[in-house]
């Protein structure tokens, strides 16, 4: 089924029943995209906050600088520090 008319479905209530195990489906996806973004991502990489973040972060450049257990450490431009979850970061 295309995401156009899934979306129309839910909107519409068609699939009020399934709504907790599609919401389960997109939080489990997003869990793998973020660990496999997270296993990507070096120290050192170059990044950019992604449209997920505020607009004054959003195409920020920063530099990867550790690795904690789920969570980015970089540095920005300005040098400010962030942790950041990799699922807002993109390889620049």
């Amino acid at each position: 089924m295309e995401v156009a008319k899934l979306s129309v479905k839910i909107r519409l209530g068609e699939l009020d029943d399934d709504l907790e195990a599609i919401r389960n489906a997109l939080v489990s996806r997003h869990k793998v995209l973020a660990r496999q973004r997270f296993n990507s991502l070096k120290v050192g990489d170059t990044v950019v906050f992604n449209d997920s973040v505020s607009k004054n972060l959003a195409g920020a450049s920063a530099i990867v600088t550790d690795k904690k257990r789920t969570n980015l450490v970089v540095t920005t431009d300005d040098g400010t520090r962030w942790t950041a979850n990799p699922g807002l970061l993109e390889l620049a």
